[in-house]
């Protein structure tokens, strides 16, 4: 696996902003693709080039639980439309590094991308910013 600040210019932006540090990287997925989880410290106007670079799209009801991330597209009153969710460790897999913790984010932004080939998701890419903690996840995949 390649150095934590190469993977995020890789896979989030490159150059890094200014206010990213504190990167940490670990890959969950290696077969038929990849996997990468980043977290990494960011004030908010960072968090907007992340957004606008990666055609990220504003996404609700975010929850992570047994090693799956679910998000919603759209919202009705307060129910999710559209939904979606990635595996970002495997429940039978390795687990998750100690720092990986999106559970105990209470409110987080979030921010995702999902791009078709022949009605497969191929690259999924999600953004999840605590501003509070000053603190973002960005989870990226890319299926073979």
């Amino acid at each position: 696996m390649l150095p934590p600040d190469d993977l995020f210019r890789e896979h989030v932006l490159d150059p890094i902003p200014q206010s990213v540090t504190d990167i940490r990287a670990d890959q969950s997925k290696k077969y038929r693709g990849y996997r990468y989880t980043l977290r990494f410290k960011i004030d908010r106007p960072d968090v907007v080039l992340l957004i606008n670079a990666g055609s990220l799209k504003r996404v609700w009801n975010v929850k992570y639980k047994n090693g799956y991330l679910f998000w919603a597209w759209d919202t009705l009153n307060g129910y999710s439309l559209n939904g979606i969710d990635i595996i970002v460790y495997h429940p039978d897999g390795p687990p998750a590094p100690a720092w990986f913790k999106p559970e105990l984010w209470e409110n987080a932004e979030a921010y995702a991308l999902c791009e078709k080939v022949d009605g497969q998701i191929v690259n999924t890419k999600v953004l999840l910013f605590n501003e509070k903690e000053g603190e973002a996840y960005f989870i990226v995949e890319r299926m073979k």
